[in-house]
């Protein structure tokens, strides 16, 4: 398996990958990108023997971060052990696969199983309206399945620091469409106050959202995402109350 991830780093390293807007392998070996972003870039890999992975590169220069990666703390084997925890829970991922760490500062990178098909939510929210806007789920299925699923994770004792459409990935399969959550690093399993956890993702994801989907479709999300906790129709009611005062505070707040 190390040999694997060289070659995945060595491809990326020599690749000048073209930005994508989908995670289709172009012909032959090589990379291309998939996500960048301020502290880490997302890259897709060919390797030689026609097996695509994904390596996560993890840039981040800030002292105390650098810190970290010299004491054997980074980012890249956070992420590793986080996803093999989730694995455990049942909650879907992609499956990470190995780690490296360039010593003695960085950078990190791990590497994950490639979804040929992710495309992340607020990619799909975003477009819509446009050519594609069939391939995919109506709004209102899209907001029962991310109910549902964000439900069962939240049973499991799973909940997210950045837990929003550009974390959760719908994968087409056979079967039809599948939810994954991505970044690692971010998970949190069973610590400390679960209730506050669980409405801070709540809250976050109904705030990144609030802009692209109606309230009807987010009131359904609430609905089939208690169902699958377990909580009785008054909790419910509750916790969109709860859930929409945070919003409307927020809107007092922005404004002012």
């Amino acid at each position: 398996m190390p040999e694997r991830l060289l070659e995945a780093v060595e491809i990326a390293r020599r690749a000048h990958p073209v930005p994508r807007t989908n995670n289709q392998p172009p012909a032959g070996e090589g990379a291309w990108w998939l996500h960048g972003g301020d502290r880490a870039n997302v890259v897709g890999v060919r390797l030689s023997g026609h097996d695509d992975v994904c390596v996560k590169f993890f840039h981040d220069a800030r002292l105390r971060v650098r810190v970290r990666n010299f004491l054997g703390f980074s980012k890249a084997r956070k992420a590793f052990r986080l996803g093999l925890e989730l694995e455990r829970t049942g909650v879907v991922g992609p499956r990470v696969v190995a780690l490296a760490e360039y010593r003695p500062f960085g950078p990190c990178l791990l590497m994950m199983e490639l979804l040929p098909s992710a495309v992340a939510l607020e990619e799909i929210l975003l477009n819509r309206a446009g050519p594609a806007a069939g391939v995919w789920p109506s709004i209102s299925d899209l907001a029962r399945m991310i109910g549902r699923f964000t439900g069962r994770m939240h049973r499991a004792g799973v909940t997210h620091m950045d837990f929003s459409s550009r974390n959760i990935l719908i994968v087409a399969a056979a079967d039809g469409p599948a939810v994954y959550l991505v970044d690692f690093e971010d998970l949190r399993f069973g610590r400390g106050d679960q209730e506050r956890a669980r409405f801070a993702d709540l809250a976050a994801l109904n705030h990144d959202i609030r802009k692209l989907v109606p309230v009807r479709e987010r009131l359904r999300f609430l609905h089939d995402y208690a169902s699958a906790l377990g909580q009785s129709a008054p909790d419910q009611i509750r916790l969109m109350r709860k859930l929409f005062r945070r919003e409307v505070d927020r809107k007092v707040l922005d404004s002012g």
